[in-house]
């Protein structure tokens, strides 16, 4: 455990630094791992900046997330004014009685319809038709729809 050493004509005994202890004391052992817990204490800062800037700025509920929802939002609430614009102008052109008036008047004189119409002309110059319920004179005793 000793060892003795010699200068000059002097003999000094001093403990040897290659023997290791078996129980090293508290202030030693926290001298040992300051380092460490230094280094471990970076090391979690840094990972916590790191999920930080992910979690604030690249996530999909972070800043650039938000940035582009919000240029979206304004781009769909300019087309939604765009189409009610058009819509009360559409419908303001359909309520105008002035245009039923002419759309009736161009149909009736060049005879014709829209897609979904059916259009019936009826000349009224002729005489109705004859049809073999009205020409023939009918008994007191026959019911209508029998045949004779």
């Amino acid at each position: 455990m000793f060892e003795r050493k010699r200068r000059g004509t002097e003999t000094r005994w001093s403990t040897s630094e290659s023997i290791p202890r078996s129980n090293p004391s508290a202030a030693e052992r926290f001298a040992q791992f300051r380092g460490r817990r230094i280094d471990l204490f970076r090391f979690g800062l840094l990972a916590l900046a790191a999920w930080t800037i992910n979690s604030l700025v690249l996530s999909d509920h972070g800043w650039l997330r938000l940035r582009d929802l919000e240029a979206t939002e304004a781009q769909l609430v300019n087309e939604r004014a765009q189409l009610t614009e058009r819509t009360v102008a559409l419908r303001n052109e359909l309520d105008d009685p002035q245009k039923e008036k002419q759309e009736k008047m161009a149909r009736e004189k060049y005879r014709r319809g829209r897609a979904d119409e059916i259009i019936y002309l009826f000349d009224r110059n002729a005489p109705a038709p004859a049809t073999a319920d009205s020409a023939a004179p009918r008994s007191s005793g026959d019911e209508p729809g029998k045949a004779h």
